[in-house]
């Protein structure tokens, strides 16, 4: 198996622009490797919208925040 995780969001006050880029990409990156059960795409970006999340600066999160995305990635890749 193989998966492919999404661009996270920046800063979403202070980082429109590169995260209409990230959404643009992920766009196509879930188009070509859909999750299929066997690996494929994780959406990590809506995510951490959805559920919130906490920066120290305008790309780096905080250390609760980074343990979201590996609970998050562990239960997508069935580890969790």
């Amino acid at each position: 198996s193989f998966y492919f995780m999404d661009i996270l969001p920046a800063d979403l006050n202070r980082c429109k622009g590169k995260n209409m880029k990230a959404r643009t990409f992920n766009t196509k990156l879930k188009k070509a490797f859909p999750e299929t059960g066997n690996g494929g795409y994780i959406g990590g970006y809506r995510y951490l919208v959805k559920h919130g999340f906490e920066m120290i600066d305008r790309y780096h999160y905080t250390n609760r925040t980074y343990r979201v995305i590996y609970r998050y990635i562990l239960k997508k890749v069935s580890w969790g």
